[in-house]
């Protein structure tokens, strides 16, 4: 095998890689160049090396050299004739040729069979090993795709709409299994190309509709929103909007909004995320808000403005979150809400105001009252 490997001349040490050219090929390996010299490529069979004498790595190679050079008729070899009339002929027995032919080709499984077996599935490349593995891996893919855009644009929609992806009961026996799968599976009758990759016509394991890929799809969604609302900001000032809630699970939660003058000139509030925050306490908060900003890339240098309700942890003038930012940044000024202020200022009139404040006295006890049954109800709307 001296002759097919070409030795690296360089003053690279020996346990270094080398290029690699096998054949025709242009794919690079860690080893040395290998190459099919063209007078190795004999036509006569008994004249030829065996091909499994070659390097592993370009038997396909040399292979692929003699079916490119086509058959092989040896003009040189001597073949017996026969004297048939006045010539001399190598087959005459013509009334039996297609039966000589066939025992000569020999039954199935014949080293004849065989070897054109091998020849034409070789030849074709669409019926080798490596292409139906190829075939096979992208169909998969495909299928896979098809169902992962189907379960995100289900989740798109639910988002859009601000409802509920699952409820308690999914089981196969549910009479309704929750928003997502009963999307989906209406989505899945209504495009036949997603009906053949889910629910039943797609593996047990990828199906794509587990709570944790439901949760994951809403990640990406909310990580995608967040971005565009990073890019739609860019390098331009922005105010901070804050505010405090407990949730169903007894859970304090800090939405943020951010009010910025988009490219178009438009004033325009996002909302960009909410903070899961364990103490309500000045410093707490603070520390959240630069760890929100920090995660996202903003900085409480870009602030210009901030609201809050009238909370002394908010708005407190010694020790309050308005006060620790605007140390911190004395260009982000302070302004109370306004949806807390006109709040209040109903609440004052109506302490101040007796028949506004009975007003609402006899309405609570409407409401308790009638709430409680239903015929009231009824009689409520009658009159």
């Amino acid at each position: 095998m001296d002759k097919y490997v070409i030795q690296d001349t360089g003053n690279a040490s020996s346990s270094e890689p080398h290029n690699v050219n096998i054949g025709e090929s242009s794919s690079k390996r860690p080893c040395t160049e290998i190459n099919v010299p063209s007078d190795d490529i004999i036509g006569n069979p008994a004249l030829r090396k065996p091909i499994n004498s070659y390097d592993p790595r370009i038997q396909d190679d040399v292979r692929r050299k003699y079916v490119l050079t086509g058959p092989c008729q040896p003009i040189t070899h001597t073949f017996p004739k026969i004297l048939c009339g006045d010539k001399d002929r190598g087959f005459r027995n013509w009334k039996k040729a297609n039966e000589k032919f066939k025992n000569h080709v020999g039954k199935e499984g014949s080293i004849h069979r065989n070897a054109q077996t091998l020849y034409l599935a070789f030849k074709d490349q669409r019926q080798s090993v490596t292409r139906r593995f190829s075939t096979g891996t992208e169909n998969i893919g495909a299928a896979y795709r098809a169902r992962l855009i189907a379960s995100v644009d289900v989740a798109r929609l639910l988002l859009g709409l601000g409802l509920a992806f699952r409820r308690q009961d999914e089981s196969l026996s549910s009479i309704y299994r929750g928003n997502f799968l009963e999307i989906l599976s209406w989505y899945s009758l209504r495009n036949p190309d997603v009906g053949k990759v889910v629910k039943d016509n797609a593996p047990a394991n990828h199906q794509i509709t587990a709570p944790s890929i439901q949760k994951q799809i809403v990640n990406a969604c909310a990580s995608e929103t967040t971005k565009a609302i990073i890019c739609d900001i860019g390098d331009k000032f922005f105010s901070l909007l804050l505010d405090e809630a407990r949730d169903n699970s007894v859970k304090e939660q800090m939405a943020i909004v951010l009010r910025y003058v988009n490219k178009l000139g438009e004033v325009v509030e996002q909302f960009f995320g909410v903070v899961h925050v364990k103490d309500t306490t000045t410093f707490s908060l603070k520390d959240d808000v630069d760890n929100f900003f920090a995660m996202h890339g903003l900085s409480i240098s870009k602030v210009r403005g901030q609201g809050y309700d009238g909370a002394s942890n908010m708005r407190g003038e010694l020790n309050g979150l308005k006060t620790l930012i605007l140390n911190e940044n004395p260009y982000a000024r302070y302004i109370h809400c306004f949806s807390h202020q006109l709040q209040l200022v109903v609440m004052t009139i109506a302490e101040g105001n007796q028949f506004i404040s009975d007003f609402f006295d006899y309405l609570s006890l409407i409401t308790n009252a009638v709430g409680a049954s239903c015929k009231r109800k009824d009689e409520l709307r009658q009159k």
